[in-house]
């Protein structure tokens, strides 16, 4: 059992990587012996029960992402939802999943097909009681949303807060300029160093794509 892409979701996944037996299903004359090969290949994602109820309900969601991915999708009677497909079309449909219960929009989680976007996730759970989580959440949202949209203008990605998880997708320099201002905030910097960490990264990041051209 693997803990899945990003061991600080364990909350939200689960995922079992058994595709490299050799073994094939149709290797099996049994029906049975074929579908429990089968299952066992699958890999089974585990999201927010609200989350995963809701893309259950959007047949045209879970349709494109299917077709997105070359992959079939299915909810299991024990929560849980099976990928089946190639190896990279599984590893695309577990990371959109993965993004989507973590509360991002099917849009936006759909991006993780691209091969220049990427996802992060900052695990706050630990951080101690409620309220702490609460306030830390608060202070990444910030007042009418003004803290989240201002980290996303700078750094180019975009964040997602939801229950005790905060997700982060981009490319790989914008997640690190997203994470400099959010980790701030989380460790309980001031919102001024937190925008200055962030820019201090993007101007690095700038300086550092102009020698290369």
């Amino acid at each position: 059992m693997h803990d899945g892409p990003h061991s600080r979701c364990n909350k939200y996944i689960s995922i079992v990587y058994l595709n490299s037996y050799a073994v094939q299903a149709r290797d099996f004359e049994n029906k049975a012996a074929r579908a429990w090969l089968w299952r066992i290949l699958m890999q089974y994602v585990y999201i927010d029960k609200e989350r995963a109820g809701k893309l259950k309900g959007d047949a045209k969601a879970v349709s494109r992402m299917e077709k997105l991915c070359g992959c079939r999708i299915a909810f299991e009677e024990n929560g849980s939802i099976s990928v089946s497909g190639d190896a990279y079309g599984e590893f695309n449909a577990r990371n959109i999943i993965y993004a989507y219960g973590c509360g991002f929009s099917e849009k936006h989680a759909e991006l993780l097909a691209k091969d220049d976007y990427y996802s992060d996730y900052i695990d706050i759970k630990g951080l101690g009681n409620p309220k702490r989580i609460r306030d830390v959440k608060a202070r990444v949202i910030g007042t009418n949303g003004k803290s989240k949209k201002y980290i996303e203008g700078v750094s180019g990605a975009l964040v997602s807060v939801r229950e005790d998880i905060i997700g982060i997708i981009g490319s790989v320099e914008s997640i690190g300029e997203a994470k400099a201002a959010i980790m701030t905030l989380v460790e309980g910097g001031t919102h001024k160093l937190a925008y200055l960490r962030m820019e201090a990264a993007h101007r690095k990041h700038k300086a550092e794509r102009l020698v290369m051209r």
